[in-house]
């Protein structure tokens, strides 16, 4: 296991890892067990909580709560329906504390759907949500996110009114734009980051010669976190001390001021976008981008 192989090794002082939530969940105890700091750009995972695991990307039950009030408070939905991965922890822990959010708020998530089930009829599933609810929610795993295309395509394609889609920070990437098309126009989505004017942005989009993504500034938060961290004569014991005691300015990262607090969750909210035609920063030669939600 990589995870047992790194703490192993004393010359590995920190570590940043991992993309998906269950392999951080599955990784976390080893490094705990020898006080090797882990800080993850990707996991957001509420299940994900140690003493030596810091992330510079916001949590789900974060993200979610923005969606839940948004839904609410804005769009007045009373009644909405899910579609996630029970499989997936990650999308599984989207769909408990959106559920959890949204009822506190006063609404009712009328039916949550398997989205990766062989047999589900995506057409059959809108028709039925007729008369019952007037949003969607999509959170599927990163593995089954052309599942939630489909459904947003299912959509699209209905006699009469719409669905408002809204959706995890999975749809949150160029694929969705360039296969989704009108299919996905209106889609709001709860996001860590959004490339606006900020100096790293433009700095990345002249590097690599294109539009980056959320997970390309937070990899590049926690890089930055590291990096300070290691001080003259570091341990693992003064490398996570020190990324505890983490305070970069706006100017030093991705473009938001860089704290941690007591649990290792960054201090910073989630934003909302909306996939809007003629939107900036959107893929080349594609019609749709994400919007910023003011």
């Amino acid at each position: 296991m990589i995870a047992q192989n790194l703490s192993n090794n004393p010359n590995v002082l920190g570590v940043i890892r991992h993309n998906s939530s269950k392999a951080s969940q599955a990784a976390l105890p080893e490094y705990e067990k020898v006080g090797l700091a882990m800080i993850s750009p990707t996991s957001t995972s509420d299940y994900l909580s140690c003493n030596v695991f810091l992330r510079t990307v916001p949590s789900d039950g974060e993200s979610v709560k923005i969606l839940a009030e948004y839904a609410k408070n804005k769009l007045s939905v009373q009644k909405i329906a899910v579609f996630y991965d029970p499989n997936s922890p990650f999308s599984k822990n989207l769909f408990e504390v959106f559920e959890k959010a949204f009822k506190q708020l006063g609404g009712e998530v009328y039916t949550a759907i398997d989205l990766t089930r062989q047999d589900l009829d995506v057409k059959q599933e809108i028709q039925s949500l007729r008369n019952h609810v007037t949003a969607i929610i999509l959170f599927p795993d990163p593995s089954n996110i052309s599942n939630a295309i489909s459904l947003a395509q299912a959509n699209a394609q209905v006699s009469g009114t719409k669905f408002q889609l809204l959706g995890g920070n999975s749809l949150y990437g160029s694929d969705i734009l360039t296969s989704g098309g009108n299919a996905i126009e209106g889609l709001i989505i709860a996001v860590p980051w959004v490339a606006n004017n900020q100096p790293y942005a433009q700095a990345a989009y002249q590097r690599w010669g294109g539009a980056i993504n959320w997970r390309t500034a937070s990899s590049f938060d926690a890089t930055i976190a590291l990096l300070k961290a290691l001080s003259e004569n570091p341990t693992r014991a003064s490398v996570l001390q020190d990324l505890k005691a983490t305070n970069l300015p706006a100017s030093e990262t991705s473009g938001q001021q860089l704290q941690f607090n007591a649990q290792g969750e960054r201090q910073e909210e989630s934003m909302l976008v909306k996939v809007t035609k003629g939107a900036p920063n959107r893929p080349p030669n594609v019609d749709y981008g994400f919007q910023l939600i003011q």
